[in-house]
């Protein structure tokens, strides 16, 4: 043990010993609830996706689980797992075998490589009203799986109005806040608050989608090599665009299932950028790429349109927007100014109608049982009226808007 300039004697020593604090012996167990528990000081050893995955908690595949209320930390790698048994990637699985769990309410910080982890047993879950921190703060990981929230084969998950800040990278990898990766079908990434990050604030890799970001709050980097995402009703502070090619054929999947139809080459295509909010940072760095369609934005303060589109944009790059994320205890701050002018503009309704269908999956913007998915509240749950705002907020006002978010209430 290196101690450091740090004398053992007259200061608290903590080691991990226990592998898991809570988690089954036995596979596929059911109808669990984890209700308002303080579990900390777990020593799983790394979390690969392909492997058996242990941490703090985890539900081993199961069904119907709910871990809420409760405060997880300390984690020497991840907070919380599905805990699949190891398959391949582009194997398919039983997706009414495990998952539809919800993760809700809790304070899980200061893990060593994620916050929420998985592979296969997330199938039409609920991630939601989480606060995620201090992530790989030690950088002891390096690798592909650090992040508040990193998830392969996620088939019609949610993940909505967490608040994720202060990820950390470790080295050589790749490393975000939310990190939807590999065979992701029919995820939507809701009403989150991404901040304060080393890491990519998101990153979406490696599927055939469709994916849906709406009513998000991003500030860092947003990197991609999926196709056919829908980025929607965010605010993108400080954002950089980053599509990179990776030579990967993912599996895509029969829609609201996990029966593998085949696997089949990446291509950027589809994406697409409507109704959000820019600010510092614009698309003027999105190449232009077959199907991609931006427009109906707000561009602010240096921010910077399309090249190839953004016709019916409003741009004032001279406009001091001045966006503001504070830090609370257990939840964030989010102020901006808008102007008026960019209130009176006409922005589509964002609906299964309007979006489309995508190729090669054959499936639209859906909820799980195949009923089409509107964009039709803001990040508050606010309903948006035949005259959707931008951004996130429905009830935008010209000059200075403030914005308070919580994460768990206990």
């Amino acid at each position: 043990v290196n101690f450091s300039k740090t004398d053992p004697n007259a200061e608290l020593t903590e080691i991990n010993v226990r592998e898991c604090v809570f988690f089954p012996e036995i596979k596929g167990l059911q109808y669990i609830t984890v209700d308002g528990f303080t579990m900390m000081h777990a020593a799983a050893n790394w979390t690969c996706f392909r492997a058996f995955q242990r941490a703090l908690a985890g539900t081993y595949y199961g069904k119907h689980w709910i871990i809420e209320n409760c405060i997880i930390s300390d984690a020497r790698c991840t907070g919380i797992v599905c805990g699949n048994d190891p398959s391949h990637e582009d194997e398919g699985f039983d997706a009414e075998a495990a998952g539809y769990h919800i993760i809700r309410n809790n304070e899980i910080r200061d893990c060593g490589q994620a916050g929420i982890h998985g592979f296969k047993g997330w199938t039409g879950s609920i991630i939601e009203g989480n606060l995620i921190e201090n992530i790989s703060a030690k950088k002891e990981f390096g690798g592909y799986e650090t992040g508040g929230i990193k998830l392969h084969d996620a088939v019609d998950v949610v993940v909505k109005n967490n608040i994720i800040r202060k990820v950390y990278v470790g080295g050589p990898g790749q490393y975000a806040g939310i990190w939807i990766d590999w065979g992701a079908q029919g995820t939507r990434v809701t009403g989150n608050v991404v901040y304060d990050m080393e890491a990519a604030a998101l990153f979406l890799q490696n599927a055939h989608g469709p994916v849906l970001v709406d009513n998000n709050i991003f500030k860092g980097e947003i990197r991609s090599s999926m196709e056919n995402c829908v980025y929607v009703h965010n605010l993108f502070i400080d954002c950089t665009w980053s599509y990179r090619t990776e030579k990967f054929s993912p599996v895509y999947w029969k829609p609201h299932t996990a029966v593998a139809v085949k696997t089949e080459p990446l291509s950027f295509k589809n994406d697409k950028n409507y109704n959000n909010i820019y600010i510092g940072n614009g698309t003027d760095k999105i190449t232009q790429n077959p199907g991609f369609a931006i427009d109906w934005n707000v561009y602010y303060e240096g921010a910077l349109k399309s090249s190839f589109a953004d016709k019916n944009s409003y741009s004032d790059t001279a406009f001091k927007a001045e966006a503001v994320i504070k830090t609370l205890p257990k939840g964030v701050e989010v102020s901006f100014s808008s102007k008026k002018e960019a209130l009176e503009m006409k922005y589509p309704a964002i609906t299964h109608a309007f979006i489309g269908k995508f190729d090669p999956t054959l499936q639209g913007l859906e909820h799980h049982d195949g009923s089409p998915l509107n964009v039709d509240t803001d990040i508050l749950g606010i309903s948006r009226t035949d005259k959707p705002a931008p951004g996130p907020l429905q009830d935008l006002k010209a000059g200075r808007n403030i914005l308070l978010l919580f994460g768990p209430k206990m």
